[in-house]
């Protein structure tokens, strides 16, 4: 499979619009134009996205070899001690948060989390996300692409199965927040961006707290299936507002394009 391809509609769940200023010219002609461009926009956006990605899965695919070559966390592991798990691999995500890792499980061969050494007073939950799904599937290592439930942000998943000779001993999973999407779309391509996430895939209560955290004002009710989690202008433009205040989002006219995004190792 192909580590770096962009595909799969039917992925987690993430919708960025790019607007283009169309300036006030009225005919047909020109509309047409118009649309022809802003699917020349879409195309530069999707291909931004997968150059980001593809950059992070390099750097993230280094960061988990050197997790999976760690004897002493091994046997921690394999021991399903989470104390000195959490002593052993505390510090190891400390560094890895400098290159933009920000999280790090050990997920049980049963998909229940034995820790997470982001946020260690949480554990024994099952987790169905894609990505560790596809890795329990195939067994090998699966990249995807994958909304936080926390901030809304697209987050990088990596997760690998572990073995200790033919004894599978669980998965562990490094995830990375894929910020500032919006700003590089604006400066890169010189486009206006805004960035939606379905609210089925995070966690309400935990957004809204984030949101606060960071100095921002959550608005969860705005719209009845998503919520805007970043944009280069202080609100949408009413147009590409509209497309949102609706149930459906099928118009397609719309100066806004849905993306999802799945990747397989």
């Amino acid at each position: 499979m192909d580590p770096d391809g962009v595909g799969d509609p039917d992925g987690e769940l993430v919708e960025i619009g790019a607007r283009m200023e169309p300036g006030r010219a009225g005919s047909r002609q020109r509309r047409l134009e118009l649309r022809e461009v802003r699917e020349q926009d879409r195309a530069a956006v999707e291909r931004l996205i997968a150059s980001d990605v593809s950059e992070r899965n390099v750097a993230m695919r280094t960061a988990l070899e050197g997790v999976l070559a760690n004897r002493e966390i091994e046997a921690a592991f394999q021991a399903r001690d989470r104390d000195r798990l959490l002593t052993l691999a505390g510090p190891l995500l400390a560094r890895l948060d400098t290159f933009g890792i920000t999280q790090l499980y050990f997920h049980n061969p049963d998909r229940t989390v034995l820790l997470r050494v982001h946020d260690p007073e949480r554990g024994g939950d099952q987790i169905d996300r894609l990505t560790l799904l596809e890795a329990v599937r195939t067994q090998e290592p699966a990249l995807g692409l994958e909304a936080s439930l926390t901030r809304g942000l697209p987050a990088l998943r990596l997760v690998s199965p572990w073995r200790v000779g033919d004894q599978l001993i669980g998965y562990v999973e490094l995830s990375e927040e894929i910020g500032g999407i919006v700003r590089r779309v604006q400066s890169t391509l010189d486009l206006n961006a805004f960035l939606w996430i379905h609210k089925n895939v995070i966690q309400r209560e935990t957004w809204e707290a984030e949101l606060r955290a960071a100095g921002r004002s959550p608005v969860w009710d705005r719209y009845p299936e998503v919520v805007l989690v970043e944009g280069t202008l202080p609100a949408p433009p009413a147009e590409l507002d509209a497309r949102f205040v609706g149930p459906t989002h099928s118009d397609a006219d719309s100066v806004v394009d849905r993306k999802s995004t799945r990747l397989n190792s």
